[in-house]
């Protein structure tokens, strides 16, 4: 072994190549630097600089003096010890190394895994690059440990741990620290911690002593620990549940991933949320926002105006606390219960489903995401009542029979209310509503605004109120319908046989066929078919004898118009309309437009009116009546034969010689249809000379020229 002295004064003194060295620095500043083997260096006095040179074991011992000793940090092989002495002494160790800073607020600073360090007694700082395996002590004094990633290894004594990166570390090991807090760069911003399954706990995570203000972002997967964060704000993540969370004085997020929690958030504004287990959560004092989810809830609001939904209703109990809060629940089937408690402030209940087995109290509004079901008495208990978003109405449904008076409580946009399919009576407000009875004798008002009003089964009463309603009636129900005021319509399929109807003004028959008494379709100013073929003809059909004039209700549009079987009177507007009188002595006016007329049975009146008309004859001719045709024109009009009736003169236009002008000379055995202008009659005669009679099927008013052009065989 090679010995290697040096003087008194700042020596430099470096070691052989070929052989171990002990190196001696005794007083002064001296640097001394190792050769290829093991070998020993003496700082001595003073503020000496030792390097170890070789890739084997190697001694740096400071000595008196603020020094700094340095291993190889690329060294594989050596184990190196470096002991600083007594000063604030530098170490900075390569792998596997054991370091002692000695007295003094040493500096240890170790690059690669496997190291021992203590700091022994002053104020000493370890930093520590790879700690996940290691034993490193702070001894006496305020000491620092400084790292990032895995905290694993045998780490005591220290005061400070001072975060580099993310951490993760087992409970008893992060609590082994007085304070936390984040280094360098990441100071200021949010400490990601992680806390392992592994390692002894005592069941309590109690770091707000160890964070104070500093914001944590914490990991949990242990079972059953009480966990307590400072005064930042904190995001505790836990994917095990079981716990019970203190969030502190900040703005702290608590999240459960499973299992059952109980949750404090403390003061801020903090955000809890729970899983599928039983869970306690209380917001504390601030603006909070609750969550819970599956299992048997209690949401407690606290101070502050908060958010508590329950996202699956099972049994939870809310109490929202004092302030201007929301609480949502989104209850499934009929299988939801508990409590909700609005408590002091203006408190809005955010609702879709059953809510029927719900105790409600101190709430003043209720929002509808959907469908809510509930009794009279909870309806009755808001102040008001509103979809839950400015574009929808609220969707409301009745459980068990009732009066609901909804007055003064929506808004604009209305409401949306099914009865129970009991008896009930609904009173909606001044927005546009829709009233459903369903079952049962129910009377539906829908006051001020554009509501629609449905009938179903039973015998209701329908009172649109003021407004442009519209009321929406099966054919077969029973009902009294009210319009009030507006221009109201009446949308029904089939007829008006079990309807009384006042103060509508619009009739809708859907797609019809449709039919109603005189006096029922006059009442109204408009008959519309929403749902037919567009710009196609009303199909009509009038029941009971009677007078009926269409022309104002049906203004301009075609009608397909059938007469009772009794005398009628019937007049259309200026459409291509199709009527047909039925049995009885009827009067057709067509109005305008290119009409076909058919008095069909009896002794009729057909006026055409302007356009080109069609007369058509159809009826089983009799002796005993004809029709009459007040207003013929020869080369516009057209008489249309029935093919069945006027038997032998086959289909289409009319043969030259089969019509017969009797002004005109003898007929003979081929002439058919016989016209005597000068009465303006119209006689068939079936076999022309034969024996046979003609009979007179119509009579042309005002002596029309007429020729064997104006007739067609159908």
């Amino acid at each position: 072994m090679a010995k290697i002295k040096g003087a008194d004064g700042d020596d430099s003194l470096v070691g052989v190549e070929d052989e171990p060295n002990a190196i001696y620095g005794r007083d002064g500043a001296d640097t001394l630097v190792g050769g290829e083997w093991s070998d020993t260096l003496y700082g001595g006095t003073g503020d000496d600089r030792l390097l170890s040179g070789g890739y084997v074991s190697n001694k740096l011992l400071g000595g008196a003096g603020a020094d700094t000793l340095i291993a190889d940090v690329g060294d594989l092989y050596g184990s190196d010890i470096l002991r600083g002495g007594a000063d604030a002494d530098l170490l900075i160790g390569g792998r596997a190394d054991t370091l002692e800073g000695g007295s003094g607020d040493d500096v240890i600073e170790c690059f690669e895994s496997e190291n021992h360090a203590s700091g022994g007694s002053g104020d000493d700082l370890v930093s520590v690059s790879e700690p996940f395996v290691g034993f490193f002590d702070g001894g006496t004094g305020f000491d620092t440990f400084e790292a990032g990633g895995d905290l694993i290894a045998e780490i005591s004594n220290f005061e400070l741990l001072r975060a580099t990166s993310a951490v993760t570390a087992t409970a008893d090991g992060i609590e082994g620290f007085d304070r936390i807090e984040l280094a360098g760069e990441a100071a200021g911003s949010l400490l990601d911690l992680t806390i392992l399954t592994s390692g002894a706990s005592s069941g309590v995570l109690d770091l707000s002593d160890e964070l104070g203000e500093l914001s944590v972002r914490l990991h949990v997967s242990l079972f059953g620990e009480v966990i307590t964060v400072g005064a930042g704000d904190d995001v505790v993540e836990s994917y095990a549940g079981y716990h019970t969370m203190f969030g502190g004085a900040g703005d702290d997020a608590l999240r459960v991933r499973s299992g059952s929690v109980t949750m404090h958030g403390g003061m801020g504004d903090d955000g809890l949320t729970s899983s599928d287990g039983d869970d306690l959560l209380d917001g504390g004092e601030g603006n909070d926002r609750l969550s819970g989810d599956d299992g048997m809830d209690t949401l407690l609001g606290g101070d502050g105006d908060d958010f508590i939904a329950s996202w699956k209703s099972f049994v939870v109990e809310v109490d929202a606390g004092a302030g201007d809060d929301a609480v949502r629940l989104n209850v499934y089937a009929d299988v939801g219960t508990g409590e909700v408690e609005g408590g002091d402030g203006f408190d809005t209940l955010i609702a879709k489903g059953e809510l029927a087995k719900f105790t409600l109290s101190g709430l003043e509004r209720l929002e509808t995401l959907s469908r809510v079901r509930a009794t009279v008495e909870q309806f009755a208990s808001f102040e008001e009542i509103a979809g839950a978003s400015e574009d929808r109405r609220a969707v409301l449904a009745l459980e068990g029979a009732g009066s609901l008076d909804l007055t003064g409580k929506t808004d604009g946009l209305g409401v949306s209310v099914a009865g129970s399919g009991g008896d009930d009576q609904i009173f909606a407000g001044s927005g546009d509503d829709i009233l459903r009875g369903r079952n049962g004798d129910d009377l539906l008002n829908g006051g001020a605004g554009a509501d629609r009003l449905i009938l179903d089964a039973g015998r209701d009463t329908l009172d649109g109120g003021s407004g442009d309603d519209v009321f929406d009636c099966a054919g077969d129900a029973r009902a009294v319908v009210i319009g009030g005021d507006g221009v109201d319509t009446l949308r029904v399929e089939g007829s008006l046989s079990r309807l009384k109807v006042q103060g509508v003004e619009v009739l809708d028959v859907v797609r019809g066929p449709f039919s109603a008494s005189a006096d029922q379709f006059e009442s109204f100013d408009a008959i519309i078919a929403s749902k037919g073929v567009p710009d196609g003809p009303l199909r009509l059909t009038l029941t009971g004898a009677g007078e009926l004039d269409l022309s104002r209700q049906l203004d301009g549009r075609a009608v397909s118009l059938t007469g009772s079987q009794g005398d009628d009177a019937l007049a259309t507007s200026g459409g291509a309309d199709a009527v047909r009188g039925g049995k009885g002595d009827d009067a057709i006016d067509g109005s305008a437009g290119d009409d076909t007329l058919s008095g069909d049975g009896g002794a009729d009146t057909l006026t055409g009116g302007e356009g080109g008309d069609a007369f058509l004859f159809s009826a089983a001719l009799s002796n005993r009546s004809f029709d009459v045709v007040a207003d013929f024109e020869s080369g516009s009009d057209v008489i249309r034969l029935d093919a069945k009736v006027f038997d032998g003169l086959g289909r289409g236009p009319l043969a030259e010689g089969a019509f017969k002008d009797l002004a005109q000379g003898a007929f003979d055995a081929d002439d058919r249809i016989l016209f005597d202008r000068a009465a303006g009659a119209l006689f068939f005669d079936a076999d022309g000379a034969g024996a046979a009679n003609a009979v007179l099927f119509a009579e042309l008013r005002g002596a029309p020229a007429l020729s064997w052009e104006d007739f067609l065989i159908v």
